[in-house]
């Protein structure tokens, strides 16, 4: 898997949240923000699915876009990502290759991880081509 490292600004995802939910959980949330997407005539590049936390009691997952691009939708829950550093991964196999992805970035080794959602970036691409899913990891 190819990693990098980025700093980013913190910026707020709008979207719907899904709590104590499970994996199987996750795609709900996505079509749902994809029918208000189509409903609100919205058409993002980039869309975020961030983890708020993952424990035993399931996800707090939020499927959204930047909130300035919200506009529009209703009913929307929101969550800061945080600003500063992250370990960037891109995933490869598709939304499947997801948990091996986060999973890989979670072993790497001699990083310090912050205690801050992560997230997975979906870059919506034109025409035939496939998207491209990121996963940000925040670090120190």
């Amino acid at each position: 898997m190819f990693a990098r490292f980025e700093e980013i600004e913190g910026f707020i995802v709008k979207g719907y949240a899904i709590i104590n939910g499970q994996k199987e959980d996750l795609p709900i949330q996505w079509k749902k923000l994809e029918a208000e997407l189509k409903k609100s005539n919205i058409h993002p590049k980039i869309k975020y699915g961030v983890y708020i936390s993952m424990d035993d009691e399931g996800y707090h997952y939020i499927a959204g876009i930047v909130s300035n691009a919200a506009k529009g939708l209703s009913d929307t829950d929101q969550v800061l990502v945080a600003a500063g550093r992250y370990l960037v991964g891109i995933v490869e196999n598709g939304v499947e290759g997801i948990p091996a992805s986060i999973e890989a970035l979670l072993n790497v080794k001699g990083i310090k991880f912050r205690h801050a959602p992560c997230f997975e970036k979906f870059h919506e691409k034109d025409g035939t081509e496939k998207s491209e899913i990121e996963i940000w990891i925040p670090i120190e």
